[in-house]
């Protein structure tokens, strides 16, 4: 777990600090900086308890969210933007006004 997590978790009486790690193991997932600042803030509020920890937890995080990457000239390929047009072959047209 992160400093900064851990930090404002440190503040959460022992009995709701005791129920985090069986949430963090169920889960499979450690608190965010932001899920710990909510836990502490319901905490302060006498609103923290097992249930509650468990749905802050499952939350989904801006980190966890799957992502993949494609390369751009992979997917040039297969757009129009990756396509040569074949008049892209031909000298630009020049008007009967311009000079060299």
């Amino acid at each position: 777990m992160a400093l900064r997590p851990a930090l404002e978790l440190s503040y959460l009486p022992e009995a709701e600090q005791a129920a985090l790690p069986e949430v963090m193991e169920s889960e499979d997932r450690t608190p965010s900086h932001a899920q710990a600042i909510k836990m502490r803030t319901f905490s302060e509020q006498g609103k923290l308890n097992p249930d509650v920890i468990l749905s802050i937890m499952q939350e989904e995080k801006p980190n966890q969210v799957e992502q993949f990457k494609i390369l751009r000239k992979r997917i040039d390929k297969f757009s129009s933007r990756g396509k040569r047009h074949p008049s892209s072959d031909r000298r630009p047209h020049r008007s009967a006004g311009s000079h060299r």
